[in-house]
């Protein structure tokens, strides 16, 4: 008999989909699909066994995560494949965007088919409240998780997955906790800084040029969250933030060269 199975459940959107499949060949779209299925447990776990039941089911634009509710330690594994996700897209060239959330409820999934309350919450909690490219989940949600979550992390996980909004609901802070993923294969202190330092130029870079063209104000509104968050994370991150500075301070050189070269050509 078929039944329901109780979950989390994260409905992800991929923005800007439509734009992709216009600029990229159907190859390289798979590639991006095939790199967001690989993710891998996350090196603080001395379990890790509870990532081998994250699931996840494609459609088009939206990726469905989902994981059993009562496993031990599920909302982080699925919090954290989650991060994978964003982090592994926000890396593209050009980087590839995501909204979403998570709920919990009944869900059913068998070969091509999937349904049930925990999807449709999630699904509703997305296309409401989301907002910007951000994977919400509300507190309730959050507390909900912590009655399951075990002593598998070597210290507190919280400030490593999420934080709360100015709007009180709570995200996965990608921005944040990268440089720890396994997928990403850094190692040594050098490499994650380098690291950093090109993840962040270069999103920044996108954010914006896209703000430079943009004149939808909605959509001007979910690139400023983004590069509000970007620069309040660049002030925690030394070496990062020195790179900024020398970035700015090139461009400023530039600008004055420029500058000085005009009031030649007037002179004369």
């Amino acid at each position: 008999m078929n039944e329901y199975i109780d979950c989390y459940v994260a409905f992800l959107d991929i923005l800007g989909f439509k734009a992709l499949q216009e600029n990229a060949s159907c190859d390289e779209i798979k590639h991006i699909f095939d790199e967001l299925i690989g993710f891998k447990a996350h090196p603080l776990l001395k379990d890790r066994k509870v990532y081998g039941e994250v699931r996840l089911y494609v459609m088009s634009d939206s990726v469905v995560v989902y994981i059993a509710s009562q496993k031990e330690d599920a909302f982080i594994a699925l919090a954290e494949v989650c991060l994978q996700i964003q982090l592994k897209l926000a890396t593209h060239n050009p980087p590839i965007l995501v909204r979403g959330a998570i709920e919990k409820g009944p869900l059913y999934c068998e070969g091509n088919i999937i349904f049930g309350g925990g999807l449709s919450k999630a699904y509703v909690l997305e296309s409401t409240l989301a907002k910007y490219p951000r994977i919400i989940f509300t507190d309730a949600i959050r507390k909900v998780a912590l009655q399951n979550t075990g002593k598998s992390f070597v210290f507190d996980y919280s400030q490593m997955f999420y934080k709360k909004d100015s709007d009180m609901l709570f995200y996965i802070d990608y921005l944040h906790t990268f440089a720890f993923i396994p997928s990403l294969k850094v190692k040594t202190i050098d490499e994650i800084t380098d690291f950093d330092n090109a993840f962040f130029e270069k999103l920044f870079e996108y954010i914006e040029e896209r703000l430079g063209e943009e004149k939808s104000p909605s959509i001007r509104e979910k690139y400023m969250w983004l590069r509000e968050k970007v620069l309040m994370q660049v002030e925690h991150m030394p070496e990062v933030k020195k790179h900024f500075k020398e970035i700015e301070r090139k461009d400023q050189e530039e600008k004055t060269k420029r500058f000085d070269l005009a009031l030649d050509n007037n002179a004369n």
